[in-house]
């Protein structure tokens, strides 16, 4: 019986520190508690980064969510929110389909503005596939040099 109580002591311990690691981070995306911080720049920590093939990209932030086992992209935005315009929607969405080769549950995506307004984006695999295809685009281009 004290085994089990020692086992069960020491999982919460490891459960709360799981949970508190990144707390800044989960305040300042407005993110839940219970998603796990993987990694990523906000407040000065290290990045993450995130690759498939010939792509790569550093997220401000990316968190794991317990509850659906999928990934939480998160980007942060200074300015104030206006609405999301077409490079911030991009940007999440290239990071969101870099994971989603990898991994199979789509990924969501959180942009957080300076002014405490936080907007959650869908994965699109139709504007993935365009971001990709502007990738060969730009290779055949820079071949002309």
């Amino acid at each position: 019986m004290l085994l089990i109580i020692q086992i069960l002591l020491v999982f919460s311990i490891v459960v709360i520190v799981l949970i508190a690691k990144g707390y800044s981070v989960k305040r300042k995306l407005q993110v839940p508690l219970y998603y796990l911080f993987l990694g990523g720049d906000v407040g000065g920590r290290k990045p993450i980064k995130v690759e498939n093939k010939n792509l790569v990209g550093m997220p401000d932030a990316l968190f794991f969510n317990l509850l659906k086992l999928r990934f939480v992209v998160c980007e942060f935005k200074s300015r104030n929110y206006t609405g999301v315009n077409l490079y911030e929607r991009a940007q999440i969405t290239l990071y969101m389909g870099m994971l989603n080769k990898w991994y199979l549950p789509a990924p969501q995506g959180i942009i957080a503005y300076g002014n405490g307004f936080a907007v959650r984006v869908r994965f699109n695999k139709s504007l993935f596939n365009e971001i990709c295809g502007l990738r060969k685009q730009c290779l055949v281009e820079l071949g002309k040099f």
